[in-house]
């Protein structure tokens, strides 16, 4: 496949916490993960600030 790969889901929670499910037919995929900032310096946290951890499940 040449060009960029099609977007199968994307999320763009309003929280520090978030999940979703999807059903996906048999094949390869690729999950990307990107932090975001909120907020200022003074009561927020900056798009580094955002790295944190993640978990993956995925059940057949």
């Amino acid at each position: 496949m040449s060009g960029p790969l099609p977007t199968l889901h994307q999320l763009q929670p309003s929280t520090l916490s978030a999940s979703f499910n999807v059903d996906l037919d048999p094949g390869q995929y690729y999950l990307s993960i990107d932090g975001t900032g909120q907020g200022d310096f003074d009561t927020g946290y900056t798009d580094y600030g955002s790295l944190g951890q993640y978990s993956i499940r995925a059940d057949s």
